[in-house]
């Protein structure tokens, strides 16, 4: 064994004691196994990876769930989960955060289609805010009421027209305004489904 090899098997060995159990067995065992054939392992196969902090306890894992999801998720020294980095076996990636609390606080995606979302929830872990892309390229900024009901939009669709959109708590249309393609202004308030005033 020589003096790199014996570098190697040193990192290894401090390793060892944050992967703890049969992880750190298996990588220390191949790697010692491999350095004494004269090479260097550069792959490493496994279902799950688990790192702890000095107490023990679990601050990070990498796996395959049952559902074939793959994931990297952290967490704080109390265990609650505050990020995950997943990719489902439909290839949609995504990135979720959590407070403190393990309340959802922001989300972001690629669908299946391609187009790309993220989501802000309040402090009770609702969703209050999207951003999206549709997969013609339009892009759009919504907002929620806490119960849940869109309440504003805004888009510009794929043939340049730009527009606003106020909802009741009911979730009917009632104010629209924004500039069509041609850039002429408009402006409609509506009550109930009867177009109240409009302009031009």
């Amino acid at each position: 064994m020589n003096t790199r090899q014996f570098r190697i098997l040193t990192i290894l060995t401090v390793l060892a004691g944050f992967l703890g159990g049969g992880v750190a067995v298996v990588l220390l065992q191949g790697i010692q196994a491999h350095a004494q054939e004269g090479g260097v392992q550069q792959r490493v196969i496994a279902q799950e990876f688990v790192l702890v902090d000095e107490a023990g306890n679990e601050r990070m894992d990498l796996t395959v769930n049952e559902h074939n999801f793959a994931g990297l998720h952290l967490y704080d020294v109390k265990g609650k989960e505050l990020l995950t980095l997943a990719a489902g076996k439909d290839g949609a990636p995504g990135l979720h955060m959590n407070d403190s609390a393990e309340k959802p606080r922001l989300g972001m995606m690629v669908g299946k289609d391609g187009a790309p979302g993220l989501v802000m929830c309040d402090s009770a872990g609702k969703p209050r805010l999207f951003l999206a892309m549709e997969e013609d390229g339009t892009p759009g900024l919504y907002m929620s009421d806490p119960a849940g009901k869109p309440r504003l939009g805004m888009m510009v669709n794929k043939e340049g027209k730009a527009g606003l959109e106020i909802r009741d708590s009911t979730g009917e249309t009632r104010l629209g305004m924004g500039v069509d393609k041609d850039d002429d202004p408009y402006l409609l308030l509506i009550r109930s489904q009867d177009r109240v005033w409009s302009a031009p």
